[in-house]
């Protein structure tokens, strides 16, 4: 997989996560090896305050790698349910327009 197609892959995944299971669950758990490059991802489809929210919710994960709900407080949980909540309120507005916009952009390279 190219990095163009990486990052349609991850935009992709990260939203069908967070409609299903939370932002969490995918930063936390599915690709937590992956933290930089989905904010990346997110600001190069041009889905800027949507990568501010998931780098917002990676800088409140443990630093040693614990499971979040394992290790956080109810404080740092309603931070995180908030976080969740404004990302699936689609403040870049309907992701799929952005992935369009990036394909024709870069459909060569795809």
């Amino acid at each position: 997989m190219n990095e163009y197609q990486k990052t349609l892959y991850l935009c992709i995944w990260l939203e069908d996560f967070s409609i299903s299971d939370g932002i969490l669950t995918f930063i936390d758990d599915v690709y937590c090896d992956y933290h930089n490059e989905i904010v990346l991802a997110l600001r190069s489809i041009g889905a800027v305050k949507s990568s501010n929210i998931i780098r917002d919710a990676i800088n409140i994960l443990p630093a040693d790698g614990e499971c979040f709900l394992k290790t956080s407080t109810q404080e740092l949980r309603e931070k995180m349910r908030k976080l969740d909540q404004e990302f699936c309120s689609y403040t870049d507005g309907k992701l799929c327009s952005l992935y369009r916009k990036y394909v024709v952009k870069y459909f060569n390279e795809l």
